[in-house]
């Protein structure tokens, strides 16, 4: 098979690739997702991110290696194996990054990634939806369901009020650091993926094939010039080749170790493992941090969504309201 792109990976950045690359009618894109369909309950009702979170059918489920700067413990990195990647099992909180940090990557030499660049393509991908009206035309649907959340997440806002912190009504639109309900890609009470915004459309203009369960393992080369990719479904090896570029968007994990595999990427690490090296990058595979996270639990004296969810009761009147109001 040939194609004019080949897109590596049905995540959050390959199916906003698939989408603006298949919008010239002759471009022919195709989309290699190692994963199966996002058509699962749990991926589209919020809650069942609590599921997918640990669902070896629709998550990598990564786990680091013991760390000594976190006295030895070893992060769990859930990463998503399915179509819509991570925006199929996240917990559909929509956080932009801060100003400061876009302008930190320009000032340090990624020319075009400051936070006035940013910022218009942001709001070109957002369609905001505030209290029954709609802001921005964009195709990914970002709501504030301020009024929806528990009432027990006031207290929390209230401390930080006390302690001097910002909570502003939205903290997309700023540049502070603070507290803040967070807006969610949820539309109609049903997630909002990367898929259902960017790649459904895409395949419906024609010029888009999108392969499910087909592992990429290594790109292929013409000297230091990518033609394509080999992968693998099931037990079966194929090759597609293209005309154009191979974009490898398969997340901060799968990404460099596919370059790695394929010969790119330190050369004393690739010869160690017997990999012919394509080109010396000493960056691949370096410079990640990780998303530390720090459970509190606490016992209140308020009801909390625990006291609704901790009881089958509980849990058959929360699913009733959902389905009677989303």
């Amino acid at each position: 098979m040939e194609f004019d792109y080949i897109v590596v990976g049905a995540g959050s950045a390959g199916c906003v690739l698939a989408d603006r690359l298949s919008r010239s009618p002759g471009t022919r894109v195709l989309v290699i997702e190692a994963g199966g369909s996002d058509a699962r309950f749990w991926i589209k009702v919020p809650l069942g991110y609590g599921f997918t979170f640990s669902d070896p059918k629709v998550n990598w489920c990564y786990t680091a290696e013991a760390d000594a700067g976190i006295n030895g413990r070893e992060a769990y990195w859930p990463r998503g194996k399915v179509v819509g990647g991570s925006s199929s099992i996240n917990a559909m909180a929509y956080v932009r990054g801060l100003k400061q940090d876009f302008d930190d990557w320009e000032t340090a030499g990624a020319n075009g990634w400051g936070w006035d660049t940013v910022r218009q393509t942001y709001e070109r991908v957002e369609h905001h939806w505030e209290n029954g009206r709609a802001r921005g035309e964009g195709p990914l649907r970002v709501s504030d369901l301020s009024t929806r959340m528990h009432p027990f997440s006031e207290t929390f806002l209230n401390a930080a009020r006390d302690l001097g912190w910002k909570t502003p009504d939205d903290m997309n639109e700023g540049s502070c650091e603070g507290l803040s309900y967070y807006r969610s890609t949820v539309r109609n009470g049903l997630r909002r993926s990367a898929a259902d915004a960017f790649l459904r459309p895409a395949l419906k203009r024609g010029n888009v094939q999108l392969l499910k369960n087909a592992l990429v393992e290594k790109l292929t080369f013409s000297g230091t010039r990518a033609t394509g990719v080999q992968y693998r479904i099931g037990d079966q090896r194929h090759v597609a080749t293209c005309k154009g570029e191979v974009i490898v968007s398969a997340g901060a994990v799968n990404s460099p170790q596919l370059l790695q595999l394929s010969g790119l990427g330190p050369a004393d690490l690739l010869k160690t493992h017997g990999i012919d090296v394509v080109q010396n990058l000493g960056q691949v595979g370096k410079g990640m941090q990780d998303h530390l996270a720090i459970t509190h639990h606490f016992a209140a004296n308020r009801p909390t969504l625990n006291d609704r969810l901790g009881t089958p009761f509980g849990r058959m009147m929360v699913g009733l309201q959902y389905l009677l109001t989303r």
